[in-house]
């Protein structure tokens, strides 16, 4: 490939089967591009809102040119020794969901160029059911990672407009409880911590304190 340019190169990700996998769906940031905001918000009122600012199926088609993007996921993310040097090392605080989203989101705020190659591809062996709202996590201490990271990701993404969208954020994802079934009482005590620590920015509760907030003994 030609990688100038380019400082990261992410894949195009699908389920062993074929299928695109969303979660791994990269973005263009509609906070920092105009056309993707309004695509936005047009699609919000039937729920598609989501598909207005991550790259559609046409830019997964063979022979697609590689697309600039904002965020990427960590399944085949490649990145330039300058851009390492440059952005530094993930977090290891954020454990799991998220991250990727925070450091790519971070590097495009540092001028770096993430190029999204649908040339390169990944099989993601994922079997992550989906619900009304998106994933739905097992086991349940998952839930706390997956918002309290989310949420600092918007901060990032949002920048003055973090503020406003937050209680957008906290409806829609209380909503999310009804895809837990008879866990949705736990799902909200999760996601209440979670939220909480978010706005606080807090990255050092321990593992073992959200085992036991989840009420599980699963690793």
């Amino acid at each position: 490939m030609d990688l100038s340019g380019w400082d990261a190169i992410g894949a195009a990700v699908h389920h062993p089967d074929g299928r695109i996998c969303e979660m791994n769906r990269p973005y263009r940031n509609p906070f920092w591009n105009p056309g993707a905001f309004l695509r936005t918000l047009a699609r919000m009122p039937l729920g598609r809102g989501r598909a207005g600012f991550h790259l559609g199926d046409d830019d997964y088609r063979a022979g697609a040119p590689v697309v600039p993007v904002d965020m990427s996921s960590f399944v085949g993310l490649f990145l330039s020794r300058a851009a390492l040097h440059r952005a530094g090392l993930p977090d290891p605080r954020l454990f799991i969901y998220g991250d990727d989203q925070l450091y790519t989101l971070q590097m495009r705020r540092a001028g770096l160029r993430i190029g999204f190659a649908p040339q390169v591809r990944f099989d993601h062996d994922t079997t992550a059911a989906q619900g009304k709202g998106g994933v739905v996590l097992r086991p349940m201490w998952k839930v706390f990672y997956m918002y309290r990271n989310a949420l600092m990701a918007y901060r990032v993404a949002a920048g003055p407009w973090f503020w406003p969208l937050v209680p957008v954020l906290l409806r829609k994802w209380r909503r999310n409880g009804g895809d837990y079934g008879p866990d949705a009482a736990l799902f909200r005590t999760i996601l209440d911590q979670a939220v909480r620590d978010g706005l606080a920015g807090r990255l050092d509760r321990s593992h073992d304190d959200i085992l036991r907030l989840s009420r599980s003994d699963a690793p």
